[in-house]
């Protein structure tokens, strides 16, 4: 450990005014007087219940997580880094969970990669160089090796971030529970025309069925893949590949296409693990979905699928409309 960093039993300081630690520092007596001796200001709680912090007069923020390897932390990552910044420019924080081991060290490392861009192995090392139990879980781990492919800048819109939730949801969703409302895409029709965006539409009749934003891509022939997000395969794994453009367009032997679940599949899906894919204009058969996984041309066996057959759409890569498209 540092010389220079502040370290006690409950509390350790990771960089100059941060420091990560479990409940008791700022529960117990001990904690507290700690916490006053040098001049800790804020506290971020990353816990599944809120502490009882008592008379502690500090400026307190509780973000609710469960260390479960199934929970997607990132999406509390914006919060947690506002509130450590406006913490620093002022006075100190601690960041803590109930052990100091899990969620605590999973925020202070994906705020380091945030803050000085970063590696998720530089973090890690950092922070336990300081607080040598940390250890976020391992489907903590997969999160923060997923925020570095993301460019250390969460948005929930990012095509890898879409990626790993839809197939984080598979397997629940194949266990009965609906398909929840976030990973579903907009349908192009109900969106604000953009001049700029790419645009598969029905070739029968024209409508609009997906933007190129929903195109998800996928390794080519490599056996069984998932849209989840593993870090075991860098830099990308489990059906997706290098850090995606804008335009990301799956390899030319792909005979299909494989896309997020569009708003107007939500009645062909609904208590349906598998089925046809119809454009909802013309009724003209354009795939197939199974939250099982179907495999595409290229050998890959992708979970969960819901593939477009490329000779039914045509890409539009300027969308010049004057009037709405009616369904």
């Amino acid at each position: 450990m540092s010389s220079g960093n502040v370290h006690t039993p409950y509390m350790d300081e990771i960089c100059p005014g941060l420091f990560l630690g479990c409940r008791a520092a700022v529960t117990s007596e001990e904690g507290r007087q700690a916490l006053a001796e040098h001049a800790v200001t804020h506290v971020l709680s990353v816990e599944g219940d809120r502490p009882k912090l008592g008379s502690l007069d500090l400026k307190h923020k509780f973000v609710r997580v469960n260390d479960m390897p199934d929970v997607d932390i990132m999406k509390h990552f914006e919060e947690c880094f506002s509130f450590i910044d406006e913490a620093l420019t002022s006075g100190k924080v601690i960041v803590h969970c109930l052990m100091g081991v899990s969620r605590s060290s999973t925020i202070v490392i994906a705020y380091l990669m945030h803050r000085d861009k970063i590696t998720f192995r530089e973090a890690y090392d950092i922070v336990r160089e300081q607080h040598p139990m940390a250890e976020p879980n391992y489907g903590f781990m997969d999160l923060l090796h997923l925020f570095e492919a993301m460019g250390c800048q969460f948005s929930s819109t990012n095509r890898l971030y879409r990626q790993h939730r839809l197939g984080q949801m598979a397997e629940s969703i194949q266990a009965g529970q609906e398909v929840p409302k976030e990973v579903i895409a907009a349908d192009p029709l109900e969106r604000a025309s953009d001049q700029t965006e790419i645009t598969y539409k029905c070739r029968r009749c024209r409508r609009a069925i997906f933007l190129d934003l929903s195109v998800l891509s996928h390794i080519t022939g490599e056996g069984q893949r998932s849209f989840q997000w593993h870090k075991q395969s860098h830099p990308l794994s489990q059906g997706v590949s290098s850090p995606p453009s804008d335009t990301m367009d799956p390899s030319a032997s792909c005979t299909s296409l494989f896309v997020e679940p569009v708003k107007w599949m939500e009645p062909l899906m609904i208590g349906r693990l598998d089925g046809k894919l119809s454009c909802p204009k013309c009724n003209a058969r354009l795939g197939s979905f199974n939250w099982s996984g179907l495999r595409c041309s290229c050998g890959a066996w992708v979970t969960p699928a819901f593939q477009i057959h490329r000779n039914r759409v045509d890409k539009v890569a300027h969308q010049q409309q004057t009037t709405p498209q009616t369904s």
